[in-house]
């Protein structure tokens, strides 16, 4: 079943219905060639890259997609001069052992939402590898779906 929806979240991200209802006319879900490219990469690295250019798109498929196959999904939001690592908490086991200092980023959880925030893009980078370990276990998707 799970293969199912995986394949039906790749059609409806290529514009294409499905008959498993997954998809709202509501929310935005079919990607442009740049959106696919970085859909990909993130299916590659584990966690999303979201540039203040992107549309709400890519996040709502990786999203999807991360749920579908029991994963916590990742975001790394990069803005002008700070980037924001966030993903969802569901419980507090899922809250990971970091080994960073104190003062290179800012810690806020909200609404379930935890977020790092760094001033320095390659530390963001790699707190978004670091937590797709601890929280998927080293997981990428190119085995999975592509």
């Amino acid at each position: 079943m799970a293969e199912f929806i995986k394949d039906a979240i790749i059609s409806i991200s290529k514009g294409r219905s499905t008959n498993l209802r997954i998809g709202s006319r509501s929310v935005p879900h079919r990607l442009r060639i740049e959106e696919r490219m970085a859909f990909d990469r993130a299916i590659k690295k584990g966690y999303l890259d979201i540039y203040p250019w992107s549309r709400v798109n890519t996040t709502n498929i990786f999203k999807k997609l991360s749920l579908a196959v029991n994963k916590t999904p990742i975001f790394c939001e990069h803005e002008k001069n700070l980037s924001v690592v966030w993903y969802y908490l569901n419980d507090m086991s899922e809250f990971p052992q970091l080994d960073l200092m104190e003062d290179d980023y800012e810690f806020e959880l909200k609404q379930g939402i935890v977020s790092f925030i760094f001033k320095d893009r390659a530390e963001a980078k790699l707190l978004a590898k670091m937590l797709n370990s601890q929280l998927n276990g080293l997981f990428s998707f190119k085995n999975t779906i592509l």
